[in-house]
């Protein structure tokens, strides 16, 4: 059986594989993609768990979903309206 282990890569690589991690990434593609004039749907689901009697060693691998396809937004029907910048 595959072992899933995080040694190694903490210092490395920022972990998007917990669910605070999933929460952000799903917040960066929404905010990348807001930028560029685009609302992006996104949400997070668990994908994969792993349980323990003891709690230490359980976890679970939480995945961002979205409706992005091959990392590009839908049609234009998903472009943002612009904003109006305020009159002073």
């Amino acid at each position: 059986m595959l072992e899933i282990t995080r040694r190694g890569f903490d210092q490395e690589f920022p972990e998007h594989c917990d669910q605070q991690g999933a929460v952000a990434l799903a917040r960066r593609l929404r905010d990348y993609w807001f930028a560029k004039g685009y609302i992006v749907s996104t949400r997070i689901e668990p994908v994969f768990a792993k349980t323990s009697k003891e709690s230490e060693s359980g976890f679970t691998v939480w995945c961002v979903r979205s409706n992005l396809a091959g990392g590009l937004p839908p049609k234009a029907d998903a472009r943002a309206a612009p904003v109006a910048e305020a009159a002073e």
